[in-house]
C-alpha cells in the first residue's frame, strides 16, 4: 500500500456511478498472507470494516448514518451492516469480503434520495481469538519416570499432542453435576482452566482444576507499520510463541519464579494482518499441585511496536475482529483526488481508576495514515489535554495515544487539506458490554511515600515514591475458599502481575531530568528516590517538578511539586492547607477567587468548586533563604534594628486561637484576645486580624502560612501593612508540628511578610503551657534562631515566665471553657501586650 499511487483503483472502479453522491471512498481490504491464513479464518465467508466520517440523518435515538453505496471489484452493489460509534464520531461499515474481492468502492454524501444504496441486511459474524485447551495425555511432562527425567515441552512436542488430540476442547466439567446456569466457559479469562461446581445453597459439588492442562490461543494480530516489534511473554509454564508460522519466543521448562518480561524476542514484521499462536502448558511437576494452587494463573502477551519505547500487554482491539478496511483513496466529486486521513483504533485502556471515577483517565491507541505520498506533509494530533504529536519526516502513519472523551484533531502539516475530528467512547458514554470488552485497566499507582516540604539554598530534595499493582477489589466466592477441603489449597484469584512495563519520568518546567525504571515484580511494589537541587537564583519565582507513571507508553499518574521562592514579591497561584499538608493552588488553573484573607472553619478546598479545584492542588516545596546570626553580629545594630520605629496607619495581626479564643466575625479581633487589646490600645491603627482555626487543627504553623499568603493574593496591589505582630501561641507545641518543620515555616512565614512589604515585625514566642514546658523549650529554641537569623524584634515569653517558680498563675483553668487546656488569663494578655507596644 505504500507504493500505491493516490486513488488508484481497479477499472471498474474508476467511473463515477452515481450521480447522486458527492464523494467516494477506495478501499482496500488487508487480509493474512498464507503463512498467516491456515485455517483460523472461513475465506468463503469473512468480513471487513472501516470506520469514516459520515453523516447523521435524525436526532437522538433515531439517528442513523447516512445512506451510502458500497460496490465491490465487479462493480457488485454490496449488502452492509452500519452503526454508529457509541459515544463517538464515526461510523463503522461492515460488509463481506473474499479473496479476489479485496478492493472496494464506498459512495457517501447524497444530495438527494440516491437510486443505488446498500442494504442494511448484513449480519456479521466477528473473528475472535480462538482458545483451544486439552487434557494432556500422561506422558506430556516436563519431568518424570524413575528416576526422575528432564524431557522439555519443545514446540514439536506441542504439535505432536495437538494432532493427536484432533486440537479437541476441553470437555465441560467431565463426571460433573451440571447446572445450566454454570456451565463453565473455556473462553474465561482465568487460565489454565479452572471451574468450581456448587449447588443452590453454595456448598461445593466439585472442583475441576486438572493438574495437566494444555491449551492452544491463536487469533489475528494487527501490525499498524512496518518495522521492528519486540514481544513478551509472562507466565510460569511451558510456552512457545509463532508468528506466521515462525516460532518468536519458547521457553520448553516451566519456572514459578520467571520474572514478567524474561521471556522476549524483537522480529521484523510487515504492516498488515499477522496470525500469532500461542502454545502453552502449565507443566508443574508436582501432579498434586497446579498453578492455580500457586495463584499463577495464565499468560499475558506483551508488544512493544516500533513507535512505542516499553512493553505493553496487547490491548484487546489489536486483534481484529474483522478484516480491516483501509482508504487507499478519496474524492471530493468525479475525479476530484483529495487527500484523506484514515484512522484506525488499535487499543483502548483505561488509567488512574484507583484515584475514583472522577479522576480516572481513558486513552485511545490511534493511527492516523494519509492517503496519499507524504512528500514534505506530516500529521499532526492534539486534543484540548494533549500535548500535540506530529509524525516522523517522510512517515505515511501516526501512531499516538490519544484521551477518549473529547474530541481530538487529526491534520496535515505542510498540506492544505481538511483536518478530522474523532471523538471515541469512554465507559461512561459507551455501550457498557462493548466497553467492558475493548477497556483494558492498566492497574497502576504512584504513591508519594515523603516529600520535602521546605528546603534551604542548596540542600538537595529527596521525594520517596513506590509504585504499585492496583488491580480493582474482587468479590471472592466463599466456594473458593472451601476449595481446601477439597484439594487442601485455598484456591484464591491470581495474584496481581504488572500490564506492562512501568517508567517514572522526572521532568522540570517540562524538560526531562531523569527516566527511572519502576515496574514492580516482586510482591507488587517498588521502592524509587527522586532527587532535584535548585538555588533561590534559579528559582526566581516559581519552578515546576513533575513525576509521571508511564506504562507502556500510557500515562497512568501525574504528581506534580511547585517549588517557589520565599523571597519572590508574588507566586503564580497561592498556597492552600489540605488535609494539614500544604500544597499550591496554580492561579491558571481556577484557584479561588478574591477573598478576605481570612478563612471561616472549613479548611482547604471548599465550596461547589471543590473537586476541580482540589484536582489541581500541587505539592509545594518552598525554597527558604536563610541567614547565618554571624551575619548581623558585627554591625552591633541588633537592638537599633529591632526596635526601630516604624510610622504605619495599618497592621497587620497573625494570632494562635489557643490565645485568641474563637473570633466572633472572620478578619475581626477576637473578644477578649490579644488582638482586640492591641486594636484597642492602638486604635488609631486599621488592624487586619488572621485568626487560624483551632484547637489543634493540623500545624498552626502552616495554617498562618497558607491564610497569608490568600490575604497577599486577595489585596489588589500584593501589599501587606508596613508593621505586623505574630502571636506563635502553644498550638504547634500542642500539635507537636516536627521540628524542623516548624523553624522552616516560621523562617518562610518572616521572609513572606518580608516580601509583601513589612517593614517591622514583632514576633511573640511560643507561650509555655503548664506542665509541658519541656515539650514548649524546643520549640522557642527554634523561635529565637530565627529571631538572630531574620533581625526581627522577637518576645522570649517562654524564658521571662518560666524563670518564676509560681509562672503557671497567669493560667485560667476554668474546666467550663470549650477550648482544651489551660489559657493565658487577662492579666498575662496584659503583660504580653505591654512587651508588643514596647516594640511598636
Amino acid at each position: 500500500m505504500g507504493t500505491e499511487e493516490p486513488c488508484a483503483v481497479p477499472a471498474k472502479l474508476k467511473a463515477w456511478r452515481c450521480a447522486e453522491y458527492t464523494q467516494r471512498y477506495f478501499i482496500r481490504v488487508e487480509a493474512p498472507g498464507e503463512a498467516g491464513s491456515a485455517g483460523l479464518v472461513d475465506t468463503e465467508n469473512t468480513f471487513a470494516n472501516v470506520a469514516l466520517p459520515l453523516k447523521m440523518i435524525g436526532e437522538g435515538a433515531a439517528a442513523r448514518p447516512e445512506r451510502v453505496a458500497l460496490f465491490d471489484e465487479d462493480g457488485n452493489l454490496v449488502p452492509i451492516y452500519m452503526h454508529k460509534a457509541p459515544g463517538g464520531s464515526e461510523s463503522e461499515v461492515v460488509f463481506p469480503t473474499y479473496p479476489g474481492h479485496r478492493r472496494f468502492c464506498l459512495y457517501a454524501g447524497s444530495t438527494k434520495p440516491p437510486a443505488e444504496v446498500s442494504a442494511l441486511s448484513l449480519r456479521p459474524v466477528a473473528i475472535q481469538v480462538h482458545l483451544r485447551g486439552v487434557t494432556a495425555t500422561p506422558d506430556f511432562v516436563h519431568k518424570g519416570g524413575t528416576p526422575p527425567q528432564v524431557a522439555p515441552l519443545t514446540l514439536q512436542r506441542f504439535l505432536n499432542m495437538e494432532q493427536q488430540t484432533a486440537g479437541a476442547p476441553l470437555p465441560p466439567g467431565k463426571n460433573v453435576q451440571q447446572r445450566p446456569d454454570l456451565q463453565p466457559n473455556i473462553d474465561d479469562a482465568e487460565c489454565p482452566f479452572f471451574w468450581i461446581d456448587y449447588d443452590i445453597f453454595d456448598r461445593t459439588n466439585h472442583i475441576y482444576n486438572p493438574p495437566m492442562y494444555a491449551a492452544l490461543y491463536e487469533g489475528f494480530l494487527r501490525c499498524p507499520v512496518s518495522g521492528k516489534y519486540k514481544f513478551a511473554i509472562d507466565t510460569p509454564g511451558a510456552v512457545h510463541l509463532v508468528i506466521d508460522g515462525v516460532p518468536v519466543i519458547s521457553a520448553d521448562m516451566p519456572d514459578d519464579n520467571r520474572e514478567p518480561f524474561k521471556l522476549n524476542n524483537t522480529v521484523e514484521l510487515s504492516e498488515g494482518l499477522h496470525r500469532v499462536v500461542v502454545h502453552y502448558a502449565e507443566a508443574n511437576a508436582d501432579a498434586t499441585k497446579t498453578n492455580a494452587d500457586d495463584r499463577r494463573f495464565g499468560l499475558r502477551l506483551h508488544w512493544q511496536p516500533p513507535f512505542a519505547r516499553t512493553l505493553l500487554c496487547i490491548p484487546p482491539l489489536a486483534f481484529v475482529n474483522y478484516l480491516p478496511g483501509v482508504v487507499a483513496g478519496f474524492e471530493n466529486g468525479p475525479e476530484k483526488c483529495a487527500p484523506f486521513i484514515h484512522i484506525e483504533t488499535l487499543g483502548h485502556v483505561r488509567a488512574g481508576a484507583q484515584l475514583g471515577d472522577g479522576a480516572a483517565r481513558e486513552y485511545v491507541l490511534a493511527c492516523a495514515r494519509m492517503s496519499v505520498p507524504p512528500g514534505s506533509a506530516r500529521l499532526r494530533a492534539s486534543a484540548s489535554e494533549m500535548t500535540p504529536v506530529l509524525s516522523d519526516p517522510g512517515q505515511r502513519s501516526l501512531c499516538v495515544w490519544v484521551p477518549a472523551g473529547e474530541p481530538v484533531e487529526f491534520r496535515f502539516e505542510g498540506l492544505d487539506a481538511p483536518a478530522r475530528v474523532v471523538t471515541w467512547p469512554t465507559l461512561k458514554t459507551g455501550t457498557k458490554e462493548l466497553m467492558e470488552r475493548e477497556v483494558m485497566d492498566m492497574e497502576a499507582e504512584l504513591l508519594v511515600k515523603s516529600a520535602p516540604e521546605f528546603l534551604y539554598p542548596n540542600e538537595t530534595g529527596h521525594i520517596h515514591l513506590e509504585t504499585m499493582l492496583s488491580p480493582k477489589p474482587a468479590i471472592i466466592h466463599k466456594t473458593r475458599f472451601d476449595a481446601v477441603d477439597f484439594v487442601g489449597h485455598e484456591l484464591l484469584p491470581p495474584l496481581p502481575r504488572p500490564m506492562g512495563e512501568y517508567n517514572l519520568f522526572f521532568e522540570q518546567d517540562g524538560i526531562e531530568q531523569g527516566v527511572f525504571s519502576a515496574t514492580p515484580e516482586e510482591g507488587g511494589r517498588k521502592k524509587l528516590r527522586a532527587s532535584f537541587n535548585a538555588t533561590l537564583d534559579s528559582v526566581s519565582a516559581s519552578s515546576q517538578l513533575s513525576l509521571r507513571l508511564v506504562v507502556g507508553g500510557v500515562e497512568c499518574q501525574r504528581e506534580k511539586f511547585r517549588m517557589v521562592n520565599a523571597n519572590a514579591p508574588a507566586w503564580p497561584g497561592k498556597l492552600e492547607l489540605e488535609g494539614g499538608e500544604l500544597m499550591f493552588a496554580p492561579a491558571a488553573k481556577g484557584a479561588r477567587g478574591q477573598g478576605s484573607g481570612v478563612r471561616g472553619k472549613e479548611s482547604g478546598v471548599r465550596g461547589q468548586e471543590g473537586a476541580a479545584a482540589k484536582a489541581a492542588l500541587e505539592r509545594v516545596v518552598i525554597l527558604v533563604p536563610h541567614e547565618d546570626e554571624a551575619a548581623h553580629r558585627h554591625l552591633g545594630v541588633w537592638d537599633e534594628l529591632a526596635r526601630a520605629s516604624v510610622s504605619s496607619s495599618e497592621a497587620l495581626f497573625i494570632g494562635d486561637p489557643l490565645v485568641e479564643g474563637a473570633p466572633s466575625t472572620p478578619g475581626t479581633p477576637a473578644p477578649g484576645g490579644l488582638s482586640a487589646l492591641l486594636a484597642k490600645n492602638r486604635a488609631a491603627m486599621k488592624w487586619t486580624v488572621i485568626d487560624v482555626e483551632g484547637p489543634h487543627r493540623y500545624r498552626p504553623v502552616l495554617r498562618m502560612l497558607a491564610d497569608l499568603d490568600e490575604l497577599t493574593a486577595s489585596n489588589p496591589n500584593k501589599k501587606l501593612p508596613k508593621v505586623a505582630v505574630v502571636n506563635l501561641g502553644i498550638g504547634d507545641v500542642a500539635r507537636q508540628t516536627p521540628l524542623h518543620t516548624f523553624e522552616r515555616a516560621l523562617d518562610t512565614l518572616v521572609a513572606r511578610l518580608t516580601a509583601g512589604g513589612v517593614e517591622k515585625i514583632v514576633l511573640v514566642g511560643v507561650i509555655p503551657e503548664p506542665w509541658r514546658e519541656k515539650q514548649c523549650e524546643p520549640y522557642q529554641e527554634r523561635v529565637a534562631n530565627v529571631v538572630r537569623s531574620r533581625n526581627v524584634s522577637g518576645i522570649d515569653v517562654f524564658d521571662l515566665w518560666t524563670k518564676e517558680s509560681d509562672w503557671t498563675r497567669r493560667f485560667a483553668t476554668d474546666k467550663s471553657n470549650t477550648v482544651a487546656g489551660p489559657l493565658p488569663n487577662a492579666a498575662a494578655l496584659d503583660e504580653v501586650l505591654r512587651m508588643i507596644l514596647q516594640r511598636l
